[in-house]
C-alpha cells in the first residue's frame, strides 16, 4: 500500500513535469544570484508542487496509507 502511495506520488511530480520545472527554476535562481527573491521563489514553488502531488496521491490511494509512507 505505502509503495503504491509514494508511486502515486512520484506519478503526479512527472504529470505536472515537475522535475523539469525545479531544475529550470533552481538554475535561473543560480545564474541570477544577485536576485534573492528567485531563490525564494524556487523554494516556494517546490513546496506547492510537493504539496499537489501529496494530494493527487491520497485522492488515488489511502490517506493514511500515504501519510504513513511519508513518515516512513
Amino acid at each position: 500500500g505505502e509503495l503504491a502511495a509514494v508511486l502515486a506520488h512520484e506519478q503526479a511530480h512527472v504529470a505536472r513535469r515537475d522535475p523539469l520545472r525545479f531544475s529550470l527554476l533552481r538554475a535561473t535562481a543560480k545564474t541570477l544570484f544577485w536576485l534573492p527573491a528567485l531563490r525564494g521563489l524556487a523554494d516556494d514553488v517546490a513546496d506547492e508542487a510537493e504539496v499537489r502531488a501529496d494530494d493527487a496521491a491520497a485522492a488515488r490511494t489511502d490517506p493514511l496509507t500515504l501519510a504513513a509512507a511519508l513518515v516512513a
